[in-house]
């Protein structure tokens, strides 16, 4: 029950957001944080997809190549968007 308590919460994390917003920005340094800690909450729910995505994410960011990490978003933001789907029917259903 702890791990479906925390996964659930993964839809109010908000580092998906800050990283959207600070990519679109240019703001390579807080993209990297918010990449690192979004990459490390999947790592410990288990949402493998959008981890290995953001594992990639970071090395650029880290390296200061914003574009790459700009151009990985689609990908990313079609793995987020399936799984808050996923979670959402959980949460809504009384599982």
């Amino acid at each position: 029950m702890l791990y479906l308590k925390y996964l659930i919460r993964f839809t109010e994390d908000e580092n998906y957001r800050i990283l959207s917003d600070s990519l679109a920005e240019g703001e390579c340094r807080k993209a990297f944080e918010a990449a690192h800690t979004l990459k490390g909450v999947c790592g410990n729910l288990s949402v493998k997809g959008m981890e290995i995505l953001l594992k990639e994410q970071v090395e650029y960011l880290r390296s200061g190549d914003i574009e790459k990490a700009k151009l990985m978003m689609p990908e990313l933001k079609n793995a987020y968007e399936q799984v808050v789907s996923v979670l959402e029917r959980m949460k809504n259903s009384k599982f």
